[in-house]
């Protein structure tokens, strides 16, 4: 069967109600058939068509990648449903070059397409409320800026992007207008689009410059400090969209549409201050404003609660003059009339408030009257008199926290951060921080200054995570709540402790204190000391100390707060917040509830995440392959999949999500149907399951492909996913709740039936320690069993679970292969899994990696002297190390390898400040003790020691600017490997991290290491930079070289 009559077969399929569900029946509109013993046959029927079909006729012989072809891949936006799921909206761009935003009618299948810039806009498609049209952000394509660059534009006249509004019926673009950042859409019909013109800088004048938070040369960065903005707002636009009028509100600086689209309100920020304020509207034309609060300081932080019945927000009157300070003197002699300039005197730190609003609260009959802004400074703000011809329909809103407030601590005050209430709106959360001396004006560089750091023995944090550290300590904030029924505060975090939002509406809240393994920062495990802080009291009850680990999840509280949950290492367990009664929960049942596959030093993680149900009485954990429902006070147990087990399927929950919709999440509701994802552990098969209250599983699809979890339309019962394989490309989806018709309705790179691209399988191995273990194989596509292939094996740990991940040909940022790109070009690809024995790393590597090696080359098709392998970080480690024990490989590449895990050890993690030492001890290297407790493990796993026994050509790529692994490293190993006569490269791109960031040298790196595999795999000539080197002089000329290999358009 072709592809393109696989296509049409699908569509009559799915049309005439074939569904891939595992129920009884099959339920359509018209009928209902029986078809138990049908359900094998749909599903295959599913996979031949969507994802096997392939030519069965000869056809010409498919291309093979290039680097030139990596331009045309396509990346998708995900695609936004109409509320009735008639229509989707979404936006796709190449690599390189212009990308095009699509609008297609899913029942027709007619598509609409509207030229765009490359990358992913700021914001999304809306559709209107009557779904009759679309607003389609747009970026300015290459040849608008391009044009633009060569008139010399300013910034200002640059392009910029614009919303589109398109008519659905007729697919035409009916209106544009700029685009600043985020639009609303509100009202009913068409309805109305509102949106923030951008804010145009003043001529000539600029805001006060705070110090920058970067380093300087030599110096510590000095973090910007908090000071009262000088930013004004904009023009505001409510524009109707099938009139095009308009509706101006200017000096707008946040607005915030209502979900039901009914209540537009907005904060002013004008030169003008006594026009500031928060304002509730309409979104329509006419409609007169109301104020909530006016002002002439600073409005911000527009918050809603989850029912939207009350608005927060912050108001900042520090800029505000005060009248008791004089006026500068006038010097005699100073001629009447002259301006006096006004002192130059820095922002002034911010002073805020906090008010909030009841949306639902009724006013008292109109007067006129002044609405007061605090006691202090001596301000109030007058209502213009047209209340007494229009009168408010709201009330004012209500400062509930500000200086001076009670339960404020001495030298504290409220801090301009993120507010939110609790889910029944009872408290609002807020955070408050301790009056911090300015940092110091910077002045003229002295001759003699100098910077010195101490690095004391006793510190909590090593002096380079100080350093990273400085902005964010100078501005660090502390929670705290009001309990609005009283306007009563409560500082909860501060130095000694830190303290969460409590689940939903709970009184109790969790805190927790690391002060007693701060030092410890780096080497010993992450530990804090937990408990139940009460946030209307204020009481504290201690419940666990000394909890924590690197793979250890953080506990937590039930949403009603009276049980702490948590895991040991082994069981899980709760405690009761009331009494401080500790439960096992799964002691005493047979099956483990540890992740199998963890192999890290310490106490090891559990197989999944505990959730509340939302009643707070359950607590619901998995094991390897099933989800149990455990009572918080440990009186009953259920395994609520069952099946999981005996079927070799691990479950997980799905939450579906509507689009466009806001849905709290306070905790499973098992008496709702849940949707589960479904992953065979052997096959690696995946899919879905539907669990409805008090029933085994039901499966809805199963198969050979990676599923995406499903989101639903707004207003039906449409939902979207995505399926993929290794050759076929994550594309969308549309379904019923029950899958009961499936219809695939985006193509997004359909060159890819262009290239002879690779298809994958899993291949079953046992270690030299007896492990069963798995690996995925890529093959090309056109495979000849009775050729012999290259090899190229690409490790890191375990990767089996990568079976049906879609690979694009595109270079990454990981300076790794590229499997489809080596598939394509001849090669077999093998990526197997790794167990691992604590203390012994490398040898760990080398007993799995060996026979997976040999597993497949025992199949008759791989060219055993054409084996080479591939790894980056960790994966180069262990390259690095296995290099000195087999001569396996024909050529190797390892990619930011430590070589010496005893210099290594005691390194910093230059992107976080931390010392390396926690690796070797808890995670990842794997050590399981210090160097001065195991110093042979340390020597024994480190491949500088055994440099002299390598025989394999290595090509390594160490950065100088790699912010986690010291680039020394690649430094050690290859001067051992160069003093050794060893045939070695070490590339070093300038400048740049642990990853590549810039895709020219990615790019670069991908083509160096090609030739390198090309060469010592295949037999290809040898490339002038491993012939003869690169002499730092002739460094420009060789990228040139590499760029011919690149293709055109490389930059």
């Amino acid at each position: 069967m072709n592809p393109a009559l696989a296509e049409k077969t699908l569509a009559c399929v799915w049309a005439s109600g074939v569904n891939l569900n595992g129920s009884c029946c099959v339920r359509t509109r018209r009928f209902t058939v029986s078809c138990a013993a049908r359900r094998s046959a749909r599903v295959a029927l599913f996979l031949l068509l969507v994802f096997a079909a392939r030519p069965l006729a000869a056809q010409p012989a498919k291309k093979v990648l290039t680097f030139v072809d990596e331009g045309i891949w396509r990346t998708a936006s995900p695609p936004v449903m109409s509320p009735d799921g008639a229509h989707i909206a979404y936006a796709v761009w190449p690599v390189e070059g212009d990308g095009e935003s699509i609008v297609r009618h899913v029942p027709s299948g007619k598509e609409f397409r509207f030229p765009r810039g490359s990358g992913a806009a700021t914001t999304e498609p809306k559709f209107t409320p009557d779904a009759s049209r679309v607003l389609l952000p747009l970026t300015p394509t290459k040849a608008e800026t391009e044009k633009a660059k060569a008139a010399k534009a300013k910034p200002e006249e640059m392009p910029q992007p614009t919303l589109a509004v398109v008519d659905l019926t007729t697919g035409k673009v009916v209106d544009t207008f700029p685009q600043a950042g985020a639009f609303s859409v509100g009202g009913d019909g068409a309805g109305f689009v509102i949106y923030r013109k951008p804010v145009k800088p003043e001529p000539g004048k600029e805001d006060a410059k705070t110090p920058p938070a970067t380093p300087t040369k030599g110096k510590l960065p000095i973090a910007p400090q908090p000071t009262a903005s000088k930013t004004y707002g904009s023009d505001l636009i409510i524009r109707d969209v099938a009139s095009k009028k308009e509706r101006t509100i200017p000096d707008v600086a946040e607005f915030s549409l209502t979900r039901d689209r009914k209540l537009l309100v907005y904060s002013v920020t004008s030169k003008r201050g006594e026009m500031n304020g928060v304002f509730a509207t309409r979104p329509q034309l006419s409609t007169t404003p109301e104020a909530i609060k006016t002002g002439p300081g600073r409005f911000s932080g527009l918050t809603w609660d989850e029912r939207q019945t009350k608005l927060a927000f912050l108001y900042d009157d520090s800029n505000v003059p005060d009248p008791k300070l004089a006026p500068p003197p006038r010097a005699v002699g100073t001629p009447v009339g002259t301006t006096i300039p006004a002192p130059v005197t820095p922002l002034p730190t911010p002073r805020y408030r906090a008010f909030v609003w009841d949306r639902n609260a009724k006013p008292a009959p109109p007067t006129a009257r002044n609405i007061p802004i605090g006691a202090s400074g001596g301000f109030t703000a007058l209502v213009p008199a047209i209340l007494a011809a229009n009168p408010s329909t709201i009330v004012s809103a209500d400062e509930v926290l500000g200086p001076g407030s009670a339960g404020l601590r001495a030298g504290w005050s409220l801090s301009g951060g993120t507010l939110s209430f609790s889910a029944d709106a009872t408290k609002l959360f807020v955070n408050t921080a301790p009056k911090r001396p300015p940092a110091p004006p910077a002045g003229p560089p002295r001759p003699d200054d100098f910077q010195l750091d101490v690095w004391h023995w006793k510190d909590e944090r090593l002096q380079p995570m100080q350093k990273l550290q400085a902005g964010a300590d100078q501005v660090k904030t502390y929670s705290g709540v009001v309990l609005l029924d009283s306007k009563q505060f409560r500082q909860l975090s501060d130095e000694s402790i830190t303290v969460s939002q409590p689940q939903v509406s709970s009184d109790w809240a969790l805190g927790s204190d690391n002060r007693r393994y701060r030092v410890g920062t780096g080497y010993g495990l992450p530990l804090s000391d937990y408990s139940a802080v009460n946030v209307r009291t204020g009481e504290r009850k201690a419940l666990v100390t000394g909890f924590g680990g690197y793979t250890t999840p953080t506990p937590s509280l039930s949403p009603t707060g009276k049980h702490l949950v948590g895991f040991d290492g082994k069981d899980w367990f709760t405690i009761n917040v009331a009494d401080g009664t500790r439960q096992s929960l799964t002691a005493n049942l047979k099956v483990s509830f540890i992740d199998p596959e963890d192999d890290h030093p310490g106490s090891p993680p559990p197989a999944g995440p505990a959730q509340w149900t939302a009643d707070g009485k359950f607590v619901l954990v998995s094991d390897q392959y099933d989800i149990w429902k455990l009572a918080a006070d440990g009186s009953s147990t259920e395994n609520l999949t069952r099946i999981g087990r005996a079927q070799n399927i691990h479950f997980t929950l799905a939450r579906v999500q509507a689009q466009d919709t806001f849905e709290p999440f306070h905790g499973v509701e098992l008496s709702k149907p849940q949707l589960l994802r479904a992953e065979n552990t052997i096959t690696r098969d995946t899919g879905f399951y539907r669990l409805d209250p008090g029933e085994a599983p039901k499966l809805l699809v199963m198969g050979a492909r990676s599923y995406s979890v499903p989101t639903k339309a707004k207003d039906a019962d449409v939902y979207l996913f995505t399926a993929q394989t290794f050759s076929t490309f994550p594309d969308y989806y549309m379904t019923t709740a029950e899958l009961t018709e499936v219809k695939r309705v985006t193509d997004l790179n359909p060159r890819v039936k262009e290239f002879n691209w690779g298809k994958a399988e899993l291949v079953n191995y046992t270690s030299a320690d007896g492990a069963k273990l798995s690996g995925v194989l890529v093959k090309p596509e056109n495979f000849d069993p009775a050729k012999k292939y290259p090899m190229v094996v690409y490790i890191y740990e375990r990767l089996s679970d990568t079976l049906q991940q879609f690979r694009s040909p595109v270079v990454t940022r990981g300076q790794v292969i590229n499997p489809t790109f080596y598939a394509s070009n001849g090669y077999l690809v093998l990526m197997p899994d790794i167990a691992y024995k604590i203390g012994a790393p490398g040898q760990s590597a080398i007993k799995c990696v060996l026979p997976a090696i040999q597993a497949v080359v025992d199949k008759g098709y791989v060219d055993e002297k054409a084996i080479g392998i591939d790894g980056q970080s960790w994966g180069g480690y262990q390259i690095a190390y296995m290099v000195t024990q087999t001569d396996r490989f024909k050529a190797a590449v390892a990619g930011a390898p430590v070589s010496n895990m005893v210099s290594a050890y005691d390194g910093i993690r230059w992107g976080t400040g931390l010392t390396r030492q926690f690796q070797y001890e808890w995670t990842q290297s794997r050590i399981g003790a210090t160097l001065w407790e195991a110093p042979m493990k340390f020597i024994e796993n480190s491949p500088v020691f055994m440099a002299d026994r390598v025989k394999t050509p290595l090509l390594m790529i160490h950065n100088d600017q790699d912010d986690a692994v010291p680039w020394y490293q690649g430094i050690e190993y290859y001067l051992a490997l160069r003093r050794l006569g060893k045939e070695c490269y070490l590339l070093n791109y300038n400048g740049e991290p642990h990853n590549l960031v810039k895709r020219a040298a990615a790019r670069d790196f991908a083509a160096r290491m090609f030739q390198f595999f090309e060469h010592h795999l295949k037999g290809k000539p040898e490339p002038a930079w491993m012939a003869k080197g690169v002499p730092y002089l002739d460094r420009e000329k060789d990228k040139d070289e590499i760029k011919k290999l690149l293709g055109p358009g490389t930059k």
